[in-house]
């Protein structure tokens, strides 16, 4: 196990000296051999290890043993340890999420919030990728599903995803290390837990060396996976228009492609996807009119040459939200808003290798955050509003000015303003106010990141 993990540490360039990582334990062979492994070649490469349990408080004595079981173990190996206590039942009744998609969120979010921007490692096998690919399966699956478990997604790196469950439980014997096992991975009243018992040993039956063949299928259809997704991306951005995506431009790829891309448009925009979604929405782009609902009030609609999102009229308004300035500067301020997210974050300049590079791409989105009163104001267009353009010395009212964008009328009084006493500050298309903008001179960046509906 430790060669296979070190190999496909090194593949995928998972650690670097310096790296702060989190490990995510359970308690289980493969996230107990996980901290093992990584705490024994720390010094190796140079990271700072810590280590994150969950408990989902849903097997009643259960969980609070495997708390206890993994105190212990930390304490032994001298890491450092959180411990999350979450309701998982209570938030798949207020979500209506199963009991496994609340815990799986919450453990995310949970090994999130201990990491503090450092890496999260995770135990997930290759074992664990096998069962994943049988179950989407059985669901109906795309290229993507086929592909496993990916080893890195984003902060979250897997060391141990090309070793077989077999190999960590081998290297727990032969390292002494004492685990514990979940009861629930012993009934065959789960899917994962029947497609393990069941039909990964005929599989086994049928190839000796199956788990290899796997791994090789995994990364074959991955490349073609982050080929496909490129040219989906391409697609995206040469379609895009001031107003919404080119129909034309849509209609000339392929099916395959196509679905790609509406995937890729609907996933950048928060919003749900499925096969039928997706079936639809191509249907939409080959007839090019009409629309499609994508959830509760917002639609993908067609028309005049144009694919744009939409949403109903009555659903437009937004209450404004107050964030003093110390807030943003302790952690960064993040605002959801029915139509997307706004996320306030400090950088500080003088320790910015680069100004000129963050000049060139989000100036437009930059303030100085020395020059911003106490109090800034996240909230709709209002009458009367107004920006200085810089460069130009001259401002003009918001509404003349998205009109002068062309930006359609429908959309104008969904864009985001900051403000602060002396007026707006930033405006969602426009960028920031002259007065406010950031400069070479500036210390502290304000910038501003959001996400939303507005094509």
């Amino acid at each position: 196990m430790k060669d296979r993990a070190e190999e496909t540490i090194k593949r995928y360039k998972m650690l670097r000296s310096g790296d702060r990582v989190t490990v995510g334990i359970s308690g289980g062979a493969d996230s107990v051999a996980l901290l093992f492994f990584l705490h024994s070649v720390k010094d190796q490469y140079g990271i700072i290890l810590s280590a994150c349990h969950v408990n989902h408080n849903l097997r009643a004595g259960e969980s609070d043993r495997d708390e206890i079981f993994v105190r212990t173990l930390c304490q032994k190996l001298g890491i450092l340890l959180v411990v999350a206590s979450v309701d998982a039942a209570g938030e798949a009744r207020k979500t209506g999420l199963s009991v496994e998609e609340a815990a799986r969120n919450l453990r995310y979010q949970s090994l999130a919030d201990a990491a503090d921007g450092g890496k999260i490692a995770t135990a997930h096998t290759l074992s664990d990728s096998m069962e994943t690919v049988l179950i989407n399966m059985t669901r109906g699956t795309g290229l993507k599903g086929l592909t496993g478990i990916p080893p890195v997604r984003g902060m979250i790196i897997r060391p141990l995803i090309r070793c077989t469950r077999a190999q960590v439980e081998n290297y727990c014997t032969e390292n002494d290390l004492l685990y514990i096992t979940d009861s629930t991975n012993l009934s065959d009243d789960y899917t994962r837990n029947y497609i393990r018992h069941h039909l990964i040993p005929g599989l086994y039956r049928a190839n000796a060396s199956f788990d290899q063949s796997f791994a090789r299928m995994s990364d074959l259809l991955s490349e073609d996976e982050a080929e496909l997704s490129a040219l989906a991306e391409e697609l995206l951005n040469d379609a895009a228009s001031k107003d919404g995506y080119l129909l034309e431009k849509l209609d000339e790829a392929g099916g395959a492609l196509l679905s790609r891309t509406i995937t890729h448009l609907l996933r950048q925009k928060g919003l749900p996807y499925d096969f039928r979604r997706i079936d639809l929405c191509v249907q939409l782009v080959r007839r090019k009119s009409g629309a499609v609902q994508i959830t509760s009030g917002i639609y993908l609609r067609a028309a005049h040459g144009l694919l744009f999102l939409q949403r109903d009229a009555e659903k437009r308004s937004f209450s404004p939200v107050q964030v003093k300035k110390a807030e943003i500067a302790d952690k960064g301020v993040t605002v959801e808003f029915f139509h997307g997210t706004i996320c306030l974050t400090i950088t500080d300049c003088e320790q910015t290798e680069n100004f000129q590079q963050i000049r060139k791409s989000l100036l437009k989105n930059a303030l100085d955050y020395d020059k911003i009163n106490d109090i800034v104001f996240i909230r709709a267009r209002m009458a009367g509003d107004r920006l200085r353009i810089p460069d130009r010395g001259i401002s003009k009212p918001l509404g003349k000015l998205y009109a002068e964008m062309g930006v359609p009328a429908v959309q104008r009084d969904d864009l985001l303003v900051l403000a602060d006493r002396d007026g707006v500050i930033w405006a969602e298309g426009a960028g920031s106010d002259a007065a406010k903008k950031a400069t070479e001179l500036s210390k502290r960046l304000l910038l501003v990141e959001y996400g939303g509906l507005t094509l």
